[in-house]
């Protein structure tokens, strides 16, 4: 199920369009979009997810990224590394992120993922922290999404 939940949050986060690494330059950002640049790049993200009408308990989460970039208008490529089998995928993968006022939304609309189903999610950033809902299109699964967003790199050392 941890892979299945891994795969759904690339598909979350992730799910969207396969993006080729962009090879111009990256267009001008306000100051929110900086700001989530910066949150977003090289984070981890870590917490729980939720199957609705399931009587387990939440799961834990945990995901990955590398570089985040604008392209054009709302679209972002998210780098997102797959950790399956012993090994380590980076994904890049392009999503719009649409702005509620100063929070961001990364958009999934019926987007399909092998062998796991076509995905529809939004995931809410709002200072160090995510939550997200996300659901099956069929409508057979489904749930939430919710944690902290590290950046290990710049953290002290334990």
């Amino acid at each position: 199920m941890r892979y299945a939940c891994t795969l759904m949050f690339v598909a979350c986060l992730a799910c969207g369009l396969w993006a080729q690494p962009a090879a111009t330059t990256q267009p001008a950002m306000t100051e929110k979009e900086a700001a989530f640049q910066q949150m977003m790049n090289n984070a981890v993200l870590s917490g729980s997810y939720s199957v609705n009408g399931s009587t387990k308990p939440p799961a834990e989460d945990h995901y990955t990224l590398g570089p985040v970039e604008k392209t054009q208008g709302d679209n972002w490529i998210f780098t997102a590394t797959l950790e399956y089998g012993g090994h380590h995928l980076p994904l890049p993968i392009e999503l719009p992120v649409k702005w509620a006022g100063d929070t961001p939304i990364i958009t999934v609309d019926h987007v399909s993922i092998p062998t796991l189903g076509t995905f529809t999610a939004r995931v809410m950033v709002f200072g160090d922290q995510y939550v997200g809902i996300w659901g099956v299109t069929n409508g057979k699964h489904g749930g939430q999404m919710w944690g902290h967003i590290e950046h290990p790199a710049t953290q002290p050392a334990k």
